[in-house]
């Protein structure tokens, strides 16, 4: 934000390298281990309950971030526009073994089964009797993918010789991607004259994408050394429904199941079940919009022109995003039970630090 002369035309063109992070951590699911000690005799428990880890938070990696600047000054007068566009993805995966029992010293015995907490829900083990502990394994993953673009076209006045005021027009575009997934293998030997082979696999994808776009004022602060810009906004999404919001996400519950004969060996019958659950909506959002922008800069003039070096903080908020829907298993889920979509919101914050590049080429010879 170079300083220039009053009633003094010119080009501006200026470049913000900024390393930001995102407060975008996302709890996705946690991981637990159920147990219960029954006594020496099998006639009761002496000890149960369910451990959990702290929940897996995936944690978006800090971005470099590139944001141009360009604008006219004439007499009082500046118009400009100025971008920048983050687009940041974090994954984790892991797999939950259930233990085989344990002896313990007074005779009693300790079961153990690992659990997930997944969707809202502590989700079990299946019966697996090749492993020891007679549970399957639950492999998991889950991915968090946020992208954000935003552009402001301004026409700014000089107050006085330190201050500046903007008015314009502010646009953004906004997607959050997510995807969480749980995979269990069902195998009973024997079940009645048969052998049960079953591979489960719960996943969901969702994802939410709101552009919004509206008015906005700012004032900014020129000192030989340091230059400061506040600004606020109100974004809407347009009138128009194709441009809403849109909140999408679909859930699979697939059973892939081979059932073989048991004195044969023989491969009896396969399924193959795939209960899919989809979800669309479309809404109007109002989203509250702010930033901060502080510099410290040296300038250096050269010919026609007022280069400028520096160093920064900067910061942007927007409050009540809508981010991808959550699918919801209330209560002892079993196969019909009702379950649902579950919407919200998140307040998206972006800080970190800048270096600075500006020139200012004045007008006239």
């Amino acid at each position: 934000m170079p300083i220039h002369a009053q009633n003094q035309k010119g080009w501006n063109f200026e470049v913000n390298g900024m390393h930001l992070t995102t407060k975008f951590n996302q709890h996705m699911l946690s991981e637990c281990m159920a147990y219960a000690t029954i006594d020496s005799l099998g006639r009761y428990i002496i000890d149960s309950g369910r451990d959990c880890d702290e929940m897996i938070n995936l944690v978006l990696p800090n971005k470099t971030v590139v944001m141009p600047e360009i604008s006219y000054a004439w007499d009082l007068w500046r118009v400009g526009v100025r971008a920048w566009y983050f687009n940041s993805f974090d994954h984790d995966d892991g797999q939950i073994t259930t233990p085989a029992p344990v002896e313990n010293e007074d005779g009693s015995m300790t079961y153990y089964r690992g659990v997930i907490f997944i969707w809202e829900h502590h989700l079990g083990p299946l019966t697996n009797t090749l492993k020891e502990s007679g549970w399957s394994d639950i492999d998991w993953q889950t991915k968090n993918n946020l992208s954000l673009w935003t552009t402001e076209a301004y026409i700014a006045q000089t107050l006085s010789k330190r201050f500046e005021m903007r008015i314009g027009i502010k646009a953004a575009d906004i997607v959050n991607k997510q995807t969480i997934e749980a995979k269990q293998w069902a195998y009973i030997n024997p079940y009645y004259q048969y052998i049960w082979d079953n591979h489960v696999t719960l996943h969901q994808r969702a994802k939410a994408h709101t552009f919004v776009i509206g008015p906005y004022a700012g004032i900014k602060l020129n000192t030989k050394y340091i230059q400061a810009l506040i600004q606020g906004a109100p974004l809407f999404t347009l009138p128009n429904k194709k441009y809403r919001s849109d909140i999408y996400g679909d859930w699979d519950d697939i059973d892939d199941v081979e059932v073989t004969l048991l004195k044969t060996d023989s491969l009896y019958y396969t399924v193959y079940y795939d209960g899919d659950f989809t979800f669309s909506a479309k809404t109007r959002k109002l989203i509250p919009a702010g930033d901060i922008h502080l510099k410290l800069t040296y300038p250096l003039q050269y010919k026609n022109m007022v280069i400028r070096f520096g160093v920064g903080a900067f910061a942007s908020v927007f409050l009540n995003v809508p981010i991808a829907p959550l699918w919801q298993v209330p209560g002892r889920w079993t196969w019909r039970e009702a379950t649902h979509w579950k919407m919200r919101e998140k307040n998206l914050v972006f800080y970190g630090w800048t270096i600075n590049f500006s020139i200012h080429w004045k007008g006239g010879k």
